[in-house]
């Protein structure tokens, strides 16, 4: 990480900068409850029962039971924090300087496919600067921790597969394993990263069993190392080796809902209440998000609920990938700090768009938001090209060949693999799952950009 770029220096100290204004900004106005937001109270809590000495669980009150909702990092960030200060302002600190420093790997990643200052420039800004990106990094929830830990497994892993050093991959498997110590996400990632060992190892080093095999079992042993702990722990408590409840429960609390929403119109939170209920009844159990050892069941009910309704799913995958690729959630954080009035969104924007299009939805939003109306069209139309660009580049990159290739269809797949995972939260904030497949979005993108411009100005030269 030495010598830094005069360009990229700048970026890092502009990306301090803007999240130390709205740091401040957040702290005058809403005080520490300004940087909660969904889960962060369950995550505080679980960091105060750390400290009290009533281990990882949930509950205020006693008895205090075993959780493993989420694994165990964060509250451990929250509570070191709290011990230190009694208070989460240290970890917001700590995370909005971390945050800052994503721009480093991101170059270094960038690095891979092209030696261009333009594309590693443009790719970092984008990480640095991007809006969400920084609400994301300075809220009390697991995802800026996560995705800097994934990151940094990424440029590792990708290091050591062009190099014969081994600790590469070592630091790969420490910090994936830390990333899904911190969100569960990333978990079968470890079985994408053999795959590509075991394909790049045995083609460079033509067919050698023990040099493919070593540098596979390196990986998993340091990434499994980092997890047992934990695993071992869920499966004294639990009966089960999951890293937490999330993933399979999913399927039912969250896809499954969102199917049958689509499906009835009914309300989410209601259709939620009522399957959640429901199971309980048929297999006995009070609390769904207590034990992972009832992630095969839940699975299977969800299944079952959309095995049954098959038009529902496609229209629910639809309107989730879509999501995925395209919600900025500009408008809502605006809303979220008090920079403009609250707007009363009555219905689901996804399910108007699917069932009455475009122009029915244009229109109840305008209803609703007046002028605002142009923060989420701007911020839809931002991600719609950088989608258009992140494909292009991987296309581009493909028929550059070499390690622009290797790189970009690697990248390519880490998108996808959080597409796929990210499914199964269904009619969830999409926008926030996509931050970890954003900055491989950027870095395809920022290759695009410069590769069609240089085209451009050659047919213009022509001309």
């Amino acid at each position: 990480m030495q010598n830094i770029p005069r360009s990229l220096l700048i970026i890092i100290v502009g990306a301090v900068l803007v999240r130390l204004v709205l740091f401040f900004l957040i702290d005058f106005n809403f005080g520490e409850q300004g940087f909660f937001t969904g889960d962060s109270t369950a995550f505080y809590q679980t960091a105060k029962n750390i400290i009290s000495g009533h281990g990882f669980s949930r509950s205020a009150d006693y008895p205090f039971s075993p959780d493993a909702r989420f694994p165990p990092l964060y509250p451990l960030f929250i509570a070191v924090s709290l011990q230190i200060s009694g208070s989460i302002i240290p970890l917001v600190i700590f995370q909005l300087l971390l945050a800052s420093l994503l721009p480093i790997f991101i170059w270094k990643i960038s690095g891979f496919m092209t030696e261009s200052l333009g594309v590693r420039t443009l790719a970092s800004g984008l990480a640095a600067f991007e809006p969400l990106s920084i609400i994301l990094s300075i809220l009390l929830i697991t995802d800026l921790f996560s995705v800097f830990f994934l990151i940094s497994a990424i440029y590792f892993f990708m290091k050591g597969y062009g190099n014969s050093e081994k600790k590469q991959i070592i630091f790969s498997g420490i910090m994936l394993g830390f990333s899904v110590l911190t969100k569960p996400n990333a978990q079968f990632l470890f079985i994408l990263g053999m795959g590509v060992l075991v394909w790049g190892v045995f083609n460079r080093y033509r067919g050698s069993f023990k040099e493919a095999m070593s540098r596979v079992l390196l990986f998993v042993i340091s990434f499994l190392l980092v997890l047992s702990p934990w695993l071992l722990r869920n499966y004294a408590v639990f009966g089960s080796f999951s890293v937490s409840n999330t993933g399979f429960r999913n399927v039912y609390t969250d896809l499954a809902v969102s199917v049958l929403n689509f499906e009835t119109g009914r309300p989410y939170a209601e259709i939620e209440d009522e399957i959640t209920n429901e199971f309980a009844r048929k297999y006995g159990v009070q609390n769904l998000e207590e034990n992972p050892a009832l992630g095969k069941d839940l699975l299977k009910e969800g299944l079952k609920i959309m095995v049954e309704r098959p038009w529902a799913v496609l229209g629910t995958l639809f309107i989730t990938w879509n999501s995925f690729f395209t919600q900025d959630l500009y408008l809502y954080f605006m809303e979220r700090f008090d920079l403009v009035r609250d707007f009363k969104i009555d219905f689901s924007p996804s399910l108007v768009l699917v069932r009455e299009g475009p122009l029915k939805l244009l229109s109840l939003v305008w209803e609703r938001t007046g002028g605002y109306l142009l923060i989420p069209i701007v911020g839809r139309l931002f991600w719609v090209a950088v989608n258009f660009l992140w494909v292009a580049g991987l296309i581009l990159a493909i028929r550059q060949g070499g390690s622009a290739k290797i790189t970009a269809v690697f990248l390519a797949v880490i998108i996808l693999y959080y597409v796929l995972t990210s499914t199964v939260a269904g009619f969830s904030d999409q926008g926030r799952h996509r931050f970890p497949a954003s900055l491989p979005m950027f870095i395809l993108a920022s290759y695009a950009f410069f590769e069609l411009v240089g085209k451009l100005k050659t047919i213009n030269y022509r001309f």
